[in-house]
């Protein structure tokens, strides 16, 4: 059996060779690589195929088929970055119900791969996972760790507090009056000057 199988591939190769664009001979190289156990080239067969004739229902559902195959053995090996982006091509495959069920799929294993991020718990696990999740209530809870991450700013000095005052003084229509940018500056100052005191009391 394994024998013929592979001198159908080999059969397929060739014919493909001389009519690439042909979406059955690409269906069938594709159900032999499958039958050989060779799913990533199964799959790339199919995808072909679907790219040509994306209306054709049967090579449509062999492609889902066989990356509903992929992905039962990458979760096993707990591969689940590559489980999750062959859920998300069969999203775009699938009826409005399929991609309903298999955002649910796709959310429980964000969940594992977020708490794998958590237990390491970097700045660079975090960006892992936001790299291959971009999306989703765990990206968001991705991005809020890494935000506690990030050092607070530092406290102005009385410089940059005067120059603040005096930009926003400048900026604003109905604080236009001369001298109003000075008297702002002044205030802030002023301020200043009563906080050292108070702590030299």
């Amino acid at each position: 059996y394994k024998g013929q199988v592979q001198s159908a591939i080999k059969l397929w190769k060739k014919f493909l060779s001389d009519h690439p664009r042909s979406f059955e001979a690409l269906n069938n190289l594709g159900m032999a690589y499958y039958s050989n156990d060779q799913l990533e080239e199964s799959v790339a067969a199919f995808d072909n195929a679907h790219n040509l004739e994306p209306s054709n229902l049967t090579i449509k559902e062999n492609l889902r088929r066989t990356l509903r195959f992929r992905v039962t053995l990458t979760k096993e090996n707990r591969d689940y970055s590559k489980a999750i982006a062959d859920l998300n091509k069969m999203s775009s495959l699938g009826t409005r119900e399929d991609k309903e069920k298999i955002l649910l799929e796709i959310e429980k294993l964000q969940e594992i791969l977020f708490k794998q991020a958590e237990t390491v718990n970097t700045v660079e696990a975090y960006e892992k996972f936001l790299n291959s999740n971009p999306a989703g209530i765990f990206a968001d809870k991705a991005r809020e760790k890494l935000a506690a991450f990030k050092p607070p700013p530092p406290p102005q000095t009385v410089v940059e507090k005067a120059d603040a005052a005096s930009k926003t003084a400048e900026s604003a229509p109905a604080m236009n009056a001369p001298g109003t940018a000075a008297m702002l500056v002044e205030e802030v100052l002023a301020e200043e000057k009563q906080k050292v005191a108070a702590k030299e009391e």
